[in-house]
């Protein structure tokens, strides 16, 4: 699949509060626009949408998935998602090497540090496929919900 990546507009984001995962992945799944406009969310922020945000479209110009660079004192952190009809087909491999090195390209001095909940053994094993180390455990509130997190770092050496 070739993907690339654009800029993640307020149609792509609506598109990924409609998303639905199934099961435990539920926990991601986004409320609806109208709610996190009202809340103020980032992503509503067409300010913030713009440096912060980014949409990964495929070759039909679809919306396979966006991610976010959020610098957090001295560290980047890499937040994303697929969209659900993408998941568990050994995409993720080629989504996360993607972001990854564009947001070495981008911020060359950073490190960049990936953060995943403690169920979700399927993410864990795709971020080490692209070189990405647990380095830390931590509980952790989010809007959708706390729970337990580790944080992974990307090692390019």
């Amino acid at each position: 699949m070739i993907l690339q990546i654009s800029n993640l507009t307020e149609d792509h984001a609506k598109q990924i509060c409609n998303w639905k995962y199934p099961g435990v992945y539920s926990i991601y799944n986004y409320p609806s626009w109208e709610f996190i406009k009202r809340n103020n969310w980032a992503i509503t922020n067409i300010d913030r949408r713009k440096n912060e945000f980014y949409s990964v479209l495929n070759e039909q110009n679809l919306l396979f998935g966006f991610f976010r660079i959020l610098p957090i004192q001295n560290k980047l952190i890499l937040g994303l998602g697929i969209a659900p009809e993408f998941c568990g087909y050994g995409f993720g491999h080629d989504f996360v090497e993607l972001i990854t090195k564009y947001t070495q390209n981008k911020f060359p001095l950073q490190k960049i540090y990936m953060e995943v909940r403690e169920f979700n053994k399927r993410a864990m094993k795709c971020y080490e496929s692209v070189g990405y180390v647990n380095v830390e455990k931590y509980y952790k509130e989010t809007p959708i919900g706390g729970s337990d997190f580790f944080l992974f770092e990307y090692k390019n050496d």
